[in-house]
């Protein structure tokens, strides 16, 4: 008996101290949308939640080659994940060095000086004007990467939620495997333009 129970007792220290060891907030994969700011958290938690349904559909079907292609179709979902999470750590990167430009300060700096002929008169002014533009130029690029990027991977997010319904939905049908071919197809066609992205 006091050998069962120092048994018991090790493997309890020896569970806690695993639990204690994993890193918090990570799936097996790495990806861990509360690293990101919003929106790119919720762009990588969508389409994490997207690939949880898809997993749980394939798992509720019968072996046969509706499953097996659906497995092969889970490989590029995976990807699609992956790529997913890539663009937003690029989008929340983009966006936390937005943040660091000072707009207003730009403005009023820029507004305080000359215009017109007092500007051109004097060189130095004049080159401080083109690098508060420059600056503000910058600025706006920046802002039109940010969302355009947050608009394509909105879009990509929910054609990547609806090709999981879609799944769903064959995989209660019995002719499923017919139109399997064209979510397979889509679903090569969301992770090509994320990996574009």
């Amino acid at each position: 008996l006091p050998i069962i129970a120092a048994l018991g007792v090790g493997a309890l220290a020896y569970g806690a101290r695993v639990a204690v060891a994993i890193p918090k907030g990570h799936s097996a994969d790495g990806i861990n949308p509360f690293e990101l700011e919003d929106p790119w958290r919720t762009f990588v938690w969508q389409a994490k939640k997207s690939q949880r349904q898809f997993a749980d559909a394939v798992k509720h079907i019968h072996d046969g080659p509706l499953r097996d292609r659906l497995r092969e179709i889970s490989d590029r979902i995976d990807t699609g994940v992956s790529e997913c999470w890539q663009v937003a750590q690029g989008g929340n990167n983009l966006t936390q060095a937005r943040a660091r430009i000072d707009i207003t300060g730009i403005t009023t700096e820029l507004s305080q000086l000359p215009t017109g002929q007092a500007l051109q008169a004097n060189p130095a002014l004049a080159d401080t004007a083109k690098a508060l533009q420059s600056q503000l130029d910058t600025a706006k690029r920046m802002d039109e990467i940010i969302r355009s990027t947050r608009d394509r991977l909105r879009l990509l997010d929910a054609r990547l939620g609806e090709l999981v319904t879609r799944v769903i939905e064959l995989s209660v049908r019995p002719q499923g495997l017919e139109d399997l071919a064209a979510v397979g197809a889509d679903v090569d066609s969301v992770v090509g333009e994320m990996e574009a992205l």
